[in-house]
């Protein structure tokens, strides 16, 4: 089966989808997973995306279960404005 596109994106993830989003303003673009949308390491939060996008979830749990999974390795600053500031830029269309 032959599909023409402008850009390939494999993987459809947080980070696929995004560059999608993105790429569709230059062109038509393709998204290829493993599986089905449902299937990836983002949607089971194994993607390293820390985030709090609904009203039973709190930015300071996020903040605190990245740093510990860091261990000692990560900036704190750095993490609070990931996470504070996450949300905002995966909803950003």
């Amino acid at each position: 089966m032959a599909t023409d596109c402008d850009f390939l994106v494999i993987g459809a993830g947080v980070a696929g989808l995004r560059a999608a989003i993105e790429l569709a303003k230059a062109g038509s673009v393709l998204v290829i997973a493993k599986d089905s949308l449902r299937e990836s390491s983002s949607e089971y939060a194994q993607g390293g995306i820390a985030v709090a996008l609904s009203d039973d979830d709190e930015v300071a749990l996020h903040e605190q279960d990245t740093l510990y999974a860091g261990d000692g390795l990560c900036n704190q600053t750095a993490v609070h404005t990931l996470v504070e500031e996450r949300a905002r830029r995966i909803f950003r269309i």
